[in-house]
């Protein structure tokens, strides 16, 4: 079976400074069975467009007025089997030398 994969990071700019004691630098990725993409891709289209939301989903910007349209999201991730993996870096273990 054929596997698509989709990874994005949060905070990468705390991987190119001076090491702190302050929060973690996330590398994530979406493992998606490439039989399923198109699928995915509608029905998140529709989710988008029964919600009336455009743009780039935000995890950490969830209000109550967009929060069924995170959930129709959650479901879509469950029905189409796909996998996430997360990989944590704090930042203060971060060694530039």
């Amino acid at each position: 079976m054929k596997i698509e994969i989709y990874c994005d990071e949060s905070r990468p700019e705390r991987l190119a400074s001076k090491p702190s004691r302050e929060g973690l630098v996330l590398i994530g990725g979406l493992w998606l069975p490439a039989h399923v993409r198109e699928q995915s891709k509608t029905l998140i289209a529709e989710a988008r467009a029964a919600y009336n939301t455009m743009g780039e989903a935000k995890w950490n910007r969830v209000c109550r007025s967009r929060l069924g349209f995170y959930l129709r999201l959650v479901e879509i991730f469950f029905a189409v089997e796909a996998r996430f993996r997360c990989v944590a870096i704090g930042s203060a273990d971060v060694d530039l030398a």
